[in-house]
């Protein structure tokens, strides 16, 4: 009988050991899950700030800086992509620990992994508005050169045309 109750007495201490590491793990997986969500919802409203802006571009340099400027955020978001795969990664882990907070923290998870894809969409719209601002400042560009060089030609035209036009007033 002793035996018996020695051996229960040691299987609940065991019980409390391994939920309290149970209790400890999911208590560190939900700070990492925290810290990781927190960061990534702040990158993904920077983000979702600067694909909502319409530029505005007033020159050709401008327009191929904005351009630099996104393929630099095309870099970025590219690389993103495994935040969001730990940050779905510890939600599955608290769920399969059986927290419960996990239905809340999947549904949290799988809201920023949804933010996250839906960049796609205005990234490649506003990627394709910079292609074309691009391509109406280097249009504009052309146009003043070409402008430019016959303004040179209409000068080089004049000159002589203003010259003999007092020659034949003055002879006239």
């Amino acid at each position: 009988m002793r035996e018996k109750l020695e051996t229960e007495e040691r299987a609940r201490v065991q019980a409390l050991r391994d939920e309290l590491r149970r209790q400890e793990k999911l208590d560190h997986l939900r700070r990492r899950f925290a810290l990781k969500a927190g960061k990534l919802d702040s990158w993904l409203t920077a983000k979702e700030d600067y694909l909502g802006t319409v530029e505005g571009v007033n020159s050709l340099n401008e327009a191929q800086t904005k351009l630099k400027n996104h393929e630099a955020f095309d870099e970025e978001y590219a690389k993103s992509k495994p935040r969001v795969d730990i940050v779905q990664q510890l939600a599955q882990e608290i769920q399969a620990l059986n927290a419960p907070d996990a239905h809340d923290i999947l549904a949290q998870s799988d809201k920023l992994a949804n933010r996250w894809t839906g960049l796609a969409d205005p990234q490649a719209s506003k990627r394709a508005d910079l292609e074309k601002k691009l391509a109406d400042e280097q249009r504009k560009e052309e146009l003043r050169l070409e402008w430019a060089k016959q303004a040179k030609e209409y000068n080089a035209w004049k000159l002589p045309m203003a010259r003999a036009t007092r020659l034949c007033l003055q002879k006239g």
